[in-house]
Order: C-alpha cells, then structure tokens, then sequence
C-alpha cells in the first residue's frame, strides 16, 4: 500500500477503487496490502499444496472479494441474492 499515494490509498480501502480489493493487516501476521485485479495469474496447484497456510478470508471476506471483482468485471453493482452474499447493507 505504501507504493500509492494517500488519496489513492482511500479510495482502495473504501472500495471505490474497483480494481483493488483491500486487505487490513493482522494483528501479528500481515501488513495492510491489496488484491490487484489486473495482475490476477494461474497457480499450478501442486506448488500451491507445497506451501504452509498462514491465512485464510473468513465467508464474509471471500463475499467482500467476490463483491469487488464483479464490479471491477463488469462496472455495475450486483444484486445480493445474485451473489448469495451475506454482506451487511446490501
């Protein structure tokens, strides 16, 4: 995050960044950082299987995730019950 400038680093945490998805840090494991859409790549998963986890999105974080890459998908707001989200406001 700190690559980017303050006002831009707002607009990715408060999601108006539709390319970016923020990630807060962790109390003890991660800086804040962000999933850039533009940059997204295919793992082999057998390289995947070889790493140790250190985290994990709880449902409310991987609905959050699936919420803002639709929107950087297709620039429009997607309804709740399309994507079986449990996502407060929506």
């Amino acid at each position: 995050m700190d690559s980017y400038g303050e006002k831009q680093q707002e607009f990715i945490r408060n999601g108006s960044n539709y390319q970016t998805f923020h990630l807060p840090a962790t109390e003890d494991t991660f800086e804040e950082s962000l999933v850039d859409f533009r940059f997204v790549i295919a793992l082999d998963p057998a390289w995947m299987e070889s790493l140790r986890r250190i985290g994990s999105l709880t449902k409310e974080g991987r609905d959050s995730l699936r919420h803002q890459l639709i929107l950087y998908w297709t620039r429009t707001e997607p309804k709740a019950e399309a994507i079986q989200t449990t996502i407060p406001g929506l």
